[in-house]
């Protein structure tokens, strides 16, 4: 897997809630008397971490008391867009997505591997099996391998592109771009790719070159729509 050129720090998204207490609004663990009260959410501070913003919600279940304010801040990922055409023609994001062509996932001489179609009129290369997206794959994987080298994939053309972007901006590897909402979300094992559900594009047998882990690069606490990060392999 190709690798940004950009070296950023790491933090987990763990310690970022962690960090809010000190600087915005707080991550309610347990009931206490020093979260940020709220009558709505200009009320509440903004998070410094660009992915999470400031809501007030209701907390019933919390040791406050509701005469004096009924509501509480507290830090949610932001709903991010996911639709590449949403964006301007001059957006990275949008540049990226365009100059991905089914050509990109070609399985040329690698039919049977990972993340490629089974041999024709033949199976998958020894130790691998026919997932349910119809592509060679570790059997029982936690994440299926897919694979899109054809236009009968629709609108998964630059899903690679699109899911990076999502994992890249919130530094979370589970993290898709879910086309039915046009919005990054968390992937769901149990919903199709490209619907919100977990997969990653292959070509030509390993993962698609698009992606870099967050173990890797992450912007945070700076993420930005308009400078996501991808595999050295897109041209931006």
């Amino acid at each position: 897997m190709a690798l940004a050129s950009r070296s950023r720090f790491v933090p987990s998204i763990l310690t970022a809630a962690v960090l809010l207490g000190s600087t915005a609004c707080s991550v309610i663990l347990n009931p206490r008397d020093d979260v940020q009260r709220c009558g709505n959410v200009d009320d509440c501070d903004q998070p410094a971490d660009e992915r999470f913003e400031a809501v007030c919600i209701s907390d019933e279940s919390a040791d406050i008391d509701t005469t004096v304010v009924e509501q509480v801040c507290v830090a949610e990922f932001k709903t991010i867009g996911c639709d590449p055409m949403n964006y301007d023609v001059t957006s990275a994001f949008r540049i990226a997505a365009e100059g991905r062509s089914f050509t990109a996932y070609a399985c040329t001489d690698n039919e049977g591997a990972r993340g490629c179609p089974p041999v024709s009129g033949g199976g998958c290369q020894e130790g691998l099996e026919i997932n349910a997206v119809g592509t060679c794959d570790v059997p029982g994987a936690d994440v299926p391998a897919i694979n899109h080298n054809n236009n009968a994939w629709g609108d998964l053309q630059a899903q690679d592109v699109k899911d990076q972007f999502c994992r890249g901006f919130f530094c979370d590897d589970t993290y898709v771009c879910n086309n039915e909402t046009g919005s990054c979300q968390e992937c769901d094992p149990d919903l199709p790719f490209g619907q919100g559900g977990c997969g990653e594009v292959y070509t030509q047998g390993t993962p698609s070159c698009v992606y870099v882990s967050s173990d890797d690069v992450c912007d945070a606490p700076d993420s930005s729509t308009e400078d996501p990060i991808f595999g050295d392999c897109v041209a931006m």
